[in-house]
């Protein structure tokens, strides 16, 4: 649907470009991506965890957004409860959120994140 296109064209267009991140952010994009990762449909809480991913990737001020956006929970949640696309996208989100960046990795920890993690291992992904 149409969600699940701006989802990915946002996605698309955060691909290396510091300006476009910024934009998206300053743009209201990263409290939409949350809020589609809550009510979408499981295709657009996949499109909108990979926008959230790339927003964060390299990018402090992003990563920051996002957690106090309130987008760690709802990530963790996705991997404990979504699709297997959308725990893999959720978890890659997570991963670049917590790398280099402390504050979001004790939220990753406050959320439950670490034992949610451990039990996608454990559990697994078909093809993973």
């Amino acid at each position: 649907g149409a969600k699940v296109s701006a989802a990915a064209a946002l996605r698309d267009l955060t691909d290396g470009d510091a300006i476009n991140k910024a934009a998206i952010r300053e743009a209201g994009g990263i409290p939409a991506l949350i809020q589609l990762l809550k009510t979408g449909s499981s295709g657009a809480k996949v499109s909108a965890a990979g926008a959230l991913r790339d927003l964060a990737t390299g990018n402090m001020a992003n990563k920051e957004a996002i957690h106090e956006a309130g987008g760690i929970p709802v990530l963790v949640e996705l991997i404990r409860s979504g699709t297997f696309g959308a725990k893999e996208a959720a978890a890659a989100a997570i991963r670049d959120l917590a790398d280099g960046d402390c504050v979001n990795k004790a939220a990753i920890r406050d959320a439950d994140g670490i034992p949610v993690l451990v039990d996608l291992i454990k559990n697994g992904m078909p093809g993973a």
